[in-house]
């Protein structure tokens, strides 16, 4: 937008907590200037709208107080498991904000990916590094073919980082994006700085409807 340096941080978070019959996964996109840190916005969806329009409406309290990353990230709503989950998803968007900010997080537009996984030759050095579980990561593999999705489960990255190739750009999945970002963080520190985060991982792929996932 003129004026403003904007950018978004795309979480996936569960709306209540995890293990409260009824979670459900809700989508968060905050909006915010790069430059001057202050939030522009916040979208939410999500099968369960109670947990949603009460982060929606605080936010409008605060944004129109010109609000900056800080505020949201220090923000305390009411908690109880049945209503919301232990780090808030306004918290959460807002370190997500803040780890983009300060160059820690690398991440790819989801538009981007898509479009990729339409046309592979579109990004022919691309390949997928799925950290999920090898019962979730194992169908993309046979659908896929090796070359283009990598499976390395995420409690085993330290110990098979070597089989991550150096002359490809990884796309680290998983279902929200919390566990791509610490292996890409682990990555850098051993010097392998060839990966970006895919903003919401399977959650939000999931909810787009897509037509490639395998049966």
């Amino acid at each position: 937008a003129e004026g403003f340096d904007a950018d978004y941080a795309l979480t996936a978070p569960s709306d209540r907590a995890h293990f409260f019959p009824g979670e459900a996964i809700v989508v968060y996109l905050l909006v915010f200037d790069r430059r001057t840190r202050r939030v522009l916005g916040l979208q939410g969806f999500g099968v369960m709208n109670d947990s949603i329009s009460a982060r929606i409406d605080a936010a409008a309290v605060m944004i129109a107080k010109g609000a900056t990353i800080e505020d949201f990230m220090v923000a305390e709503m009411a908690y109880a498991p049945p209503f919301s989950a232990a780090i808030d998803s306004i918290n959460a968007a807002a370190y997500v904000a803040d780890n983009l900010c300060a160059g820690r997080l690398r991440k790819l537009e989801m538009d981007r990916f898509l479009a990729w996984m339409d046309n592979f030759e579109s990004e022919p050095d691309w390949m997928a590094l799925d950290i999920r579980h090898p019962m979730e990561a194992g169908p993309f593999v046979d659908k896929f073919g090796a070359d283009r999705w990598l499976a390395i489960p995420y409690n085993e990255v330290r110990d098979r980082y070597e089989e991550i190739p150096d002359n490809r750009m990884l796309i680290i999945l998983c279902d929200a994006g919390t566990r791509s970002y610490e292996v890409q963080v682990f990555l850098d520190h051993i010097g392998k700085k060839n990966t970006m985060v895919l903003s919401g991982g399977f959650n939000v792929i999931r909810r787009i409807g897509v037509d490639w996932l395998p049966g």
